[in-house]
């Protein structure tokens, strides 16, 4: 009787010790799985603010065309800081963050809200000749857990209303 406490005790250490480390392995796997939620989640909006950097400078263009402007009126070959209000803008240097305005729901230069880690460039490259053509790249930087990131997005734009 004396001999199957001993070994009572034992299976108890045992089953403890499985249970212990498979509790710490779906900890952990948690763990990874809540950082690169947010590293997948980081990407979707870069990759949106990218892309929302191309249709911004289309609608510029679309407003030129409204307006009997030319087509890349106020859009010279420069790098620019557009957000969903621009309807020009000039040329701007330097490192500048997106706000997220929680009220509106959208990423903005200025005007409030949350600072955070997005940057973003609006390359433009004017292509002369007939019919003109606009070249847009919208470059997206951040950094996150793992490293810093980077989404490129272009397009290119063409006159299609004429001289």
């Amino acid at each position: 009787m004396r001999r199957n406490r001993g070994q009572v005790l034992i299976e108890v250490i045992v089953a403890l010790s499985v249970v212990v480390i498979a509790f710490s392995g779906a900890l952990s796997l948690l763990g990874t799985s809540v950082g690169l939620t947010r590293t997948i989640s980081n990407q979707y909006i870069g990759t949106y603010l990218a892309a929302e950097g191309i249709e911004i400078v289309k609608n510029m263009i679309d407003e030129n065309y409204f307006k009997g402007a030319a087509f890349n009126a106020n859009l010279a070959n420069d790098t620019y800081h557009f957000d969903w209000r621009s309807t020009s803008g000039s040329g701007s240097a330097g490192d500048i963050f997106l706000n997220y305005n929680a009220g509106s729901m959208k990423y903005q230069y200025g005007g409030g809200g949350t600072p955070t880690a997005f940057k973003r460039d609006i390359i433009i490259r004017n292509s002369p000749g007939s019919p003109v053509s606009i070249e847009v790249e919208s470059r997206v930087m951040w950094t996150g857990k793992g490293g810093d990131f980077e989404i490129v997005l272009g397009d290119r734009f063409t006159e299609w209303w004429g001289e």
